[in-house]
């Protein structure tokens, strides 16, 4: 067994088994927001994994799929009223769709691909298929994550195909922080905006509203005067003023 593990074909099973995990779903499915409905084809699934470059390791780039994938569904917007900005927030954080591509495009340890490879015979027949029956059964094994000297070599191959896992999730969790920040902002300037379309209650005008964080002396004009601005300290008065009196 030790010399089957060993062998250099066999460190070429990691490849088939990592392109195993990157094919893209052959069934469109329909993505439901609060704002709207897109429909997410098998086409674009396939357009978003081709944006793989190669030679990037699969966790990393599972990072450049989902970007790709979530450009896709905004552009299906484009020219719509709510702001793409909310749009593609509101994908990012869509449960079925992050679900689906989770099935689609996974994060994997390569201490997990090397284990399914000891324990599932299919697995390894679709990898390896160049191993005979006998083969595949003595390279199974009960307890996967034992490791010996001879599976390093094929952690080894993993590790540089797969990459890190966890640059993928720290950078999925920016992502989401970002996407919420943004959210909140859009939420408050597209209220403010809606504010400001109509006079208030207290008879403002528009063009008094809009500029209220930049007072002016044409806001002054259009504005109501605070009765504050018309009350005058006694003690204050102007020596003139007492001299009239």
């Amino acid at each position: 067994m030790a010399r089957l593990k060993e062998s250099a074909a066999l460190v070429g099973a990691i490849e088939p088994a990592v392109q195993s995990t990157e094919e893209p779903p052959t069934v469109g499915m329909s993505i439901d927001t609060d704002t709207s409905e897109t429909w997410l084809s098998a086409t674009d699934w396939a357009e978003a994994f081709d944006a793989a470059a190669t030679g990037v390791p699969h966790n990393e780039a599972r990072d450049l799929v989902w970007d790709e994938l979530i450009a896709i569904l905004v552009d299906k917007h484009d020219g719509e009223t709510e702001p793409l900005e909310l749009i593609r927030s509101s994908l990012r954080r869509h449960e079925g769709l992050r679900e689906a591509f989770a099935r689609a495009w996974p994060l994997i340890e390569p201490t997990d691909l090397v284990a399914d490879l000891w324990t599932v015979p299919a697995y390894l027949r679709r990898c390896a298929p160049w191993l005979s029956a006998e083969e595949v059964r003595l390279l199974q094994r009960d307890h996967a994550y034992r490791w010996t000297d001879a599976d390093l070599p094929l952690l080894d191959a993993a590790r540089q195909r797969l990459g890190d896992p966890g640059t993928s999730r720290r950078e999925r969790t920016r992502a989401e922080a970002l996407d919420v920040e943004r959210e909140q902002m859009n939420r408050v300037i597209d209220g403010w905006h809606r504010q400001t379309a109509t006079p208030t209650a207290s008879g403002w005008s528009r063009a008094c509203a809009t500029k209220i964080f930049r007072p002016s002396w044409s806001t002054r004009r259009c504005c109501r005067p605070s009765p504050l601005t018309c009350w005058r300290d006694p003690s204050r008065t102007s020596s003139s003023t007492r001299r009239r009196s």
